[in-house]
């Protein structure tokens, strides 16, 4: 499937959320092609292990500190750009994320954008409450959570704590 087809396909509902980090995009992107790189901001990581990392076809094992594993799978990798991927479980359904770097010269923007496949084969006037009051806003603060230690790490070089911003009923 080609990024257009998945972006279409993972249309239906989309959560976002963007953070200005006091660093360059390029200090920003060292971090990003780090491997097992997620283990020094994620609060949510428990282990992430590189399998190929990093570049276009890269994957990843994201271990979950309530123990989901999922698998990561790099779709698009423009270097201090952006890049895109498919997560979930190992056998089971994945969901969309692009993450872009916006370099302001002082310093950087990153936006983060999941297209998740919960309620995807739901029809939209039946999935629109349960995501517009419960997916959206738990989506929302994982991202910021999620951000937020790479901020921190970025600027502080400040290792993320285990649920260092709060818990979360799907990760923690």
């Amino acid at each position: 499937m080609n990024q257009q087809s998945l972006y279409r396909y993972f249309s239906q509902w989309s959560v976002s959320f963007e953070q200005e980090i006091e660093v360059t995009v390029l200090k920003l992107w060292e971090i990003i092609s780090m491997p097992g790189h997620l283990e020094k901001f994620h609060p949510y990581c428990k282990k992430n292990e590189a399998i190929k990392w990093p570049g276009l076809k890269s994957q990843d094992i994201l271990t979950y500190l309530n123990g989901k594993t999922y698998k990561r799978e790099i779709l698009e990798w423009n270097t201090n750009e952006s890049f895109s991927l498919l997560i979930g479980e190992i056998d089971g359904p994945k969901s969309f994320v692009k993450w872009e770097f916006i370099d302001n010269k002082k310093n950087t923007k990153v936006k983060i954008t999941i297209y998740p496949h919960l309620l995807i084969s739901w029809p939209i006037f039946l999935s629109y409450i349960p995501y517009k009051w419960y997916i959206s806003p738990k989506l929302k603060s994982y991202l910021k959570a999620v951000l937020s230690g790479l901020k921190l790490y970025a600027e502080k070089a400040q290792v993320s704590k285990e649920d260092m911003q709060t818990s979360h009923p799907w990760f923690s």
